[in-house]
């Protein structure tokens, strides 16, 4: 699960996963692409969870999930 928020005049996303917290910023972007954002990262730690998808060895974990 992530959740979505805003600050000043950015949006952040934060998440955990193997219980260690994540926030990434997804800066000044509408309500709208911060919660399409969300929705991208959850189904993708789902596929982490699952062994559908490895994040590359020395990748930034919360920049892979928004990025990709």
């Amino acid at each position: 699960m992530a959740i979505i928020f805003q600050q000043k005049n950015a949006w952040h996303l934060r998440f955990y996963f193997r219980g260690k917290p994540y926030k990434k910023s997804l800066g000044p972007v509408s309500e709208h692409k911060a919660q399409r954002a969300k929705q991208k990262v959850e189904a993708r730690l789902a596929d982490l969870k699952s062994g559908f998808l490895v994040v590359p060895p020395g990748a930034d974990l919360a920049e892979f999930l928004v990025r990709g």
